[in-house]
């Protein structure tokens, strides 16, 4: 899936700055992204789902809910995100998941395609 289209890792690195530069605000750990996680990988093909299928619910056409997602690649102690960090932060549950103690490393990803901007965050303990 996340052949067909291009990651914006510019865009999500400043993400991950502006997430950081809050959580520390608040008196939290910063977070790490490694692109060779789960998290980093499954945040790419949900970005890219979402991209490719043009949606932005919590349920994708191609592989059912992020927890689905989850079990097909054996990947536990997840939480979705899908918008940037403004948008994430006035949401009060995304700022509860990205104020968060529980979690230590993240995934972002995001696609620009046909005008749209397509955001996934996955949080890992």
């Amino acid at each position: 899936v996340s052949s067909r289209v291009e990651f914006d890792t510019k865009k999500a690195n400043d993400v991950l700055t502006k997430l950081n530069a809050q959580r520390k605000s608040e008196g939290l750990s910063s977070l790490s992204m490694d692109t060779s996680s789960e998290a980093y990988k499954l945040a790419c093909i949900r970005a890219a789902d979402m991209a490719i299928y043009d949606y932005s619910s919590s349920t994708s056409p191609m592989y059912g809910t992020l927890n689905d997602m989850c079990n097909l690649w054996k990947i536990s102690s997840s939480h979705p995100s899908d918008e940037i960090h403004s948008r994430f932060q006035s949401n009060d549950g995304s700022r509860k998941i990205r104020m968060s103690n529980g979690y230590s490393n993240v995934g972002i990803a995001v696609i620009e395609k046909n005008g749209n901007t397509y955001i996934a965050e996955i949080y890992l303990s």
